[in-house]
């Protein structure tokens, strides 16, 4: 039998006695964790590389496309080289997948540089935050956010107040500081509010799993139930025959066969002396008759057996 404290790693016996295996949310997670992973940095690679493709179409600052070029570089060789120690799923570890991750946020920053602050580069940000935003770790996760978003923040300003030359092949000279300042205000709400979505649906799949973890816990557990019952079942029907008592006058009933033994007794086929009626009789074990919480169930049993008027229930 299962309890409700049960770990689910272990294994459980189905109906039909076979081992039925039930795997940690721990290790569900970790396993979706590891495919989303893998995902990610397979299109991290092909986004790289289109960018690398495109930048050799265009013109720009010859240093900031070096620069840009470069991250992208470091973006595919990062990303390549843990979906290769991705290969065996144990050496999955999420300190090694934020180090990519912080190896991808300068990636792309110098391709919001290179493109300009108000380009559609900007869109790459919400696609890796939405990722990392449902990994496991708040802290971790909260961490790439802010950087991410102080970060935009910071580089933004500084061209906005000319503290830095805007380099970018996309510029707004046109709209004025105040604009600005709104444009990056819509775009933080934007990063943010993508956090926030990634988080709720780590929070949702986590609760999602874990309702099936206890829906796949309570079947197994009736099955394990079900299964000693039929256990119970063969071992009354090869008990049964002739028992200690047997032919002996207990109350007003003459014991017969026995019809099955239990951890608490024995019960006897048993007849009336005087209306010769068929009977149940149970016997409890002699080792029992000094323990009183056993006695008082006895007599529960008694009670409630006895208050029963059914069909086909003695």
């Amino acid at each position: 039998a299962i309890s409700e404290h049960t770990s689910v790693s272990n294994a459980s016996l189905g109906p039909s006695g076979t081992a039925l295996s039930i795997t940690t949310l721990h290790d569900t997670l970790q396993l979706q964790d590891l495919d989303r992973t893998k995902s990610f940095l397979k299109l991290a690679v092909v986004v790289a590389l289109i960018m690398l493709a495109l930048m050799a179409a265009v013109g720009g600052q010859l240093w900031v496309k070096v620069l840009f070029g470069a991250g992208m570089l470091a973006v595919i060789t990062a990303c390549s080289a843990l979906l290769w120690q991705l290969r065996s799923q144990v050496a999955y570890r999420l300190s090694r997948v934020l180090v990519v991750g912080y190896i991808c946020v300068f990636g792309a920053f110098t391709g919001i540089g290179f493109f300009g602050v108000f380009s559609p580069a900007v869109v790459v940000i919400p696609f890796g935050l939405y990722f990392f935003g449902m990994a496991s770790s708040f802290r971790g996760t909260l961490t790439v956010y802010l950087s991410v978003s102080i970060g935009y923040a910071a580089l933004t300003l500084a061209v906005v107040f000319g503290l830095t030359p805007d380099l970018g092949l996309i510029t707004a000279p046109s709209i004025s500081k105040l604009e600005a300042i709104v444009v990056l205000a819509c775009v933080e709400v934007m990063f943010f509010a993508t956090y926030v979505i990634a988080r709720l649906s780590r929070r949702a799949t986590e609760f999602a799993l874990n309702q099936h973890d206890r829906a796949v816990r309570a079947v197994a557990g009736r099955d394990a139930l079900l299964h000693e019952a039929r256990m119970d079942l063969d071992e009354v029907l090869r008990a049964r025959g002739l028992g200690r008592f047997t032919d002996e006058v207990v109350g007003n009933y003459q014991l017969g066969h026995i019809l099955g033994r239990g951890g608490m007794g024995e019960v006897y086929d048993a007849i009336h002396v005087d209306s010769e009626d068929h009977a149940a009789v149970k016997l409890l074990h002699a080792h029992y008759l000094e323990d009183k919480d056993i006695e008082r169930r006895f007599w529960r049993e008694c009670r409630t057996a006895s208050s029963l008027d059914v069909p086909n229930v003695v």
